[in-house]
């Protein structure tokens, strides 16, 4: 229990201190939500001929959605996590 609650706080306090956390439910990660992000999620509206929306808005379906095509479309050494 303690290692449980140890582990979540400092799970907890690393997601405050990045920049704006993204969470990848279906990857397990984070990503700091930046200019880096911000640009990719924008190719990825205009590749699939969307408007704006801001991604935190979205459905979870929709955030899903650009996840996956995030991690498909990584540059090798992009790690923006």
């Amino acid at each position: 229990m303690f290692v449980q609650t140890g582990c979540r706080r400092v799970l907890e306090s690393l997601i405050e201190t990045a920049p704006n956390p993204a969470g990848d439910r279906n990857h397990g990660d984070y990503h700091a939500w930046n200019e880096g992000e911000d640009s990719a999620y924008r190719q990825f509206l205009a590749a699939r001929r969307r408007g704006y929306r801001a991604f935190f808005k979205l459905r979870i379906e929709e955030q899903r959605e650009y996840w996956a095509w995030r991690h498909s479309h990584s540059e090798p050494d992009h790690d923006n996590r």
